[in-house]
């Protein structure tokens, strides 16, 4: 473990302390005295508790184990200042330091930690060596070199230049080029997430133009679906999920309302293709880049995109949800897993371990780390924290985090506008219920009627009176007549008369009519300054109850050129906010730095490896000394820096992978080209070959729906919800749907749970929410052949193909090719196509099935096959 004491080492500046006219406590005169009569017995000589000796100012300023205790000129960060001020030094409680002496310890600190003329001023070292900062990822962009000389090797573009010189180096020959369709599926299932349909496959093939996968490339890159698959690679990292809190139980779903429009935010930065510096600006600090407090009126889109962006810091798990959610322990716990999140996401890099300690390996300290998060807590504030969901008495949402999509002045419009329509519906709803009770007393006269005058009243009395306030003679009554006096709604509604049933009906129109005037702002759960900024501290052993040593908020150290260079001095926004998450995006994100340079490899190296199976560097999580090396650290170097020089847009980087000759290669080889791959790079790190890659599960969810002709692409809106089945499966609620069709969009649009996903996409690896998601897991278990066999959603898609077939094509054989076509994008061979009319043939004649059911059966089988769940 990296030792703080050695990372945060003194050393001493040059010259002396001045005299002052009102010179500043000295250490000799004013603390000696103080630290002689209450802290030397502890903290004196080799043996001091903690490593620490006060007895003299050097000794005092080097600090102890856990590194300096005192920051010249700034007490507000200085430990010793924080211990005596809180009263946990002196430890005993009867020799705590007066009030008086702990404002001469914090005077002094303040002034410059002043001693005799011959002491000078100390200063801290920097906390990261030089060393540490050579690793590979924390370097600044560097051009590689591209040799110009080589025409051959130029027609390939830059990526192929890199790949086929490490590659030939190795001995290792490409794989010759995939074929046509195969290419043309490949393309859809990578950029859209769903195959082409047999039109779009006859259009591509029956086009000659040299420039014809060129301009496929660029159409699918123009496609709204592209947002959709993209933009569910960004949901993993943020660890996006439509739920509330933990979601520990399959049967209890806890939605945020307007949640979902953080996704639809990721999804149309895809598809406009937002700079990535600017989607990061946005994410981290949208409400810090707009006056939306000032703003009258509904927001612009402007304020609105920047304040759903923000989203991204509110995936953490929040417990708060609940009353007896709102603890502290809860509010460090969002503040952990999102400090995770962000570095995870952004850096690459893990510093989770450091929350306790020094990290073991990277140049990453407990001092990073609570900069790093101090950044997060103006918004995510312990002393005045906001619960993500409403509670409490009457149902307020004065705790809510989550603001309305519309002004404070434009609320106030609404709320007047709305109690004027609301005035007049209640004169209306007055109305109608005079018109029901008229008729309810016409009732009861004539029940009354049928019993004596004289005991009528005294019914009626009784029958108004609570049951244990009735004497013997109403207890009688009630009990014998009472039912005389219940008559229910539908009694009345019955014996209304025509007219008065008219009248109520028009005025429900009327009612009905003034509702839809109602205006009610969305909500839009966004993150923002919540009261004054709290000191940070370091946390003994990462325990809130036992603050450290003060830190400001800041980057890593490690990032930067010196420990001092990343504390962030953020200018207040223009709304008010503190600034610091403006001041952190801007950090990771201004061109030419170490932060940049890390946050631009680690996006291209995620986009690398949704295009070609894996990373350049096969941590994409782990950009730390524990992580791989790039396998290409040229390639990666020239796209990171191909990134910023497109504007930090990222569309460019998927055009030039897809049309390199590295992508476009076969995953299929001869045997002898197989071998020779095996022997040397088994592993595939040179991309000899196009890997083979089973679909993700929303990928193969869709496309089961885009074979059966019923793949809804509708964008946006609120989660299709699911429920939890007696069985234990979760299946998408059909009594909540708004529309049939809501059952068949797209899988992004389901409700995303932290550990309860649907069925079928859990059994193919849906990802766990904790956090967030570096890399999916893929796994062959016999439940995926059990759940594609079996799954009612698998049979229905089948029969839902097999019927639109029978329709539109009589034909046997030509049927089956359309199934292939649909299922699989190619024909079938000549071999197949037999095997299938035999199948058919049996099918219909002994098992006695129907027409249209055998061919479903076929259908179901190439469902199956592992050719329709594999990209290849």
């Amino acid at each position: 473990m990296r030792s703080l004491a050695l990372l945060l080492g003194c050393t001493l500046l040059l010259s002396p302390v001045s005299a002052e006219e009102n010179p500043a406590p000295s250490y000799d005169k004013d603390i000696l005295p103080i630290l002689r009569a209450n802290c030397l017995g502890c903290h004196q000589g080799p043996t001091g508790k903690g490593g620490l000796q006060l007895g003299d100012i050097q000794s005092l300023v080097n600090g102890g184990h856990t590194g300096p205790v005192v920051v010249p000129g700034k007490s507000a960060q200085s430990y010793l200042f924080h211990l005596v001020a809180r009263g946990n030094m002196p430890p005993q409680p009867d020799r705590q330091l007066k009030e008086a002496e702990v404002e001469v310890i914090r005077a002094w600190i303040d002034g410059g930690l002043r001693a005799d003329a011959s002491y000078k001023v100390p200063r801290i070292n920097d906390a990261i060596s030089d060393d540490d900062r050579q690793h590979w990822a924390y370097q600044p962009l560097a051009q590689p070199s591209l040799p110009d000389r080589d025409l051959e090797l130029q027609e390939s573009g830059a990526i192929d230049l890199f790949i086929r010189r490490t590659r030939q180096a190795a001995g290792l020959e490409q794989a010759p080029p995939a074929a046509r369709r195969t290419l043309l599926r490949r393309l859809y299932l990578d950029l859209l997430g769903i195959p082409p349909t047999p039109d779009e496959q006859k259009a591509f093939l029956e086009d000659s133009h040299p420039a014809a996968y060129d301009n496929l490339v660029d159409r699918l890159l123009a496609s709204p679906q592209y947002g959709v698959r993209w933009g569910r690679h960004w949901l993993d990292l943020a660890g996006y999920a439509d739920t509330v809190g933990f979601d520990h139980l399959p049967t209890q779903i806890i939605v945020s309302e307007g949640k979902w429009r953080y996704r639809d935010y990721v999804v149309a930065a895809m598809n406009s293709d937002l700079p990535y510096d600017l989607f990061i600006r946005q994410q981290l600090a949208g409400d810090e880049r707009v006056d939306w407090k000032k703003t009258s009126g509904y927001y612009d889109d402007q304020i609105r995109q920047n304040l759903v962006a923000t989203g991204f810091l509110r995936t953490a798990r929040d417990q708060t949800h609940e009353s007896v959610g709102v603890i502290t322990e809860n509010f460090y716990n969002v503040l952990h897993d999102t400090t995770e999140i962000v570095s995870s996401s952004l850096l690459g890099l893990t510093v989770k371990c450091a929350r306790c300690h020094d990290h073991k390996y990277d140049a990453i300290t407990q001092r990073d780390y609570y900069q790093l998060q101090a950044v997060l807590m103006s918004a995510y504030n312990p002393t005045a924290w906001k619960v993500v969901f409403p509670f409490g008495e009457e149902g307020t949402r004065a705790k809510d985090r989550s603001l309305p999509d519309a002004s404070a002045q434009r609320q106030a419009e609404i709320t007047a506008h709305n109690d004027t329509i609301n005035m007049q519906i209640a004169a209306w709803e007055a109305e109608k219920q005079a018109l029901r009770t008229r008729t309810h007393m016409a009732i009861t006269d004539q029940r009354l009627a049928t019993i004596p005058e004289v005991i009528r009243s005294d019914l009626v009395t009784a029958g108004t009176k609570p049951a244990d306030q009735r004497n013997a003679v109403e207890t009688y009554l009630v009990e014998k007549l009472g039912s005389l006096l219940e008559i229910t709604d539908e009694q009345v509604t019955e014996a209304l008369s025509a007219e008065d049933r008219q009248q109520i009906s028009e005025l429900d129109g009327k009612v009905a009519g003034e509702k839809t005037r109602l205006l009610s702002p969305a909500r839009i759960q966004a993150l923002f300054d919540v009261g004054t900024p709290p000191d940070a501290f370091i946390l003994t052993r990462g325990q809130f109850e036992f603050p450290g040593r003060p830190v400001r908020p800041g980057g890593l150290g490690v990032l930067s050129d010196s420990s001092p260079k990343s504390i962030l001095e953020p200018a207040p926004a223009a709304n008010g906010s503190s600034g610091r998450r403006l001041a952190l995006a801007h950090w990771l994100t201004t061109a030419g730095t170490r932060p940049s340079a890390l946050v631009s490899r680690v996006i291209v190296n995620r986009t690398w490896g949704s295009l070609l199976g894996q990373g350049i560097v096969t941590t994409p999580g782990d950009f730390g000394v524990q992580g791989t090396l790039p396998t290409h650290p040229e390639l990666l170097e020239w796209l990171a820096l191909e990134l910023q020089r497109q504007n930090w847009q990222l569309k460019p980087i998927v055009r030039a992978i897809v049309l390199s000759d590295v992508y476009r290669q076969a995953s299929h080889l001869t045997e002898q080209q197989a071998q020779a791959g095996q022997e040397i790079d088994p592993a595939n790190t040179l991309y000899w070959r196009m890997p083979l890659r089973r679909l993700e599960s929303e990928s193969i969810r869709d496309s089961l729906l885009a074979a059966g002709d019923r793949l809804n692409l509708q964008l946006g809106g609120p989660a299709v919800m699911l429920r939890t089945e007696a069985d234990g499966r979760i299946s998408i609620d059909q009594q909540r749907l708004g529309r049939s069709s809501d059952q068949w969009r797209r899988s992004v649009y389901l409700l995303t749970r932290r550990g309860y996903h649907h069925t079928l996409l859990d059994v193919f690896d849906q990802p766990g929410i904790e956090t967030t998601c570096s890399q999916r897991q893929v796994n062959a278990v016999a439940l995926q052949s059990l759940a594609m066999l079996n799954d009612q959603f698998v049979f229905d898609q089948a029969a839902n193909l097999a019927s639109l077939l029978s329709r539109e094509v009589t034909e046997p054989a030509k049927r089956i090719q359309q199934a292939y076509l649909r299922i699989l994008c190619r024909p079938p061979l000549p071999a197949e196509l037999a095997a299938c009319l035999a199948s058919l043939d049996d099918l219909q004649h002994q098992d006695g099935l129907e027409s249209t059911a055998a061919f479903a059966e076929i259908c179901h089988t190439l469902l199956n096959t592992s050719e329709f769940l594999y990209r290849e």
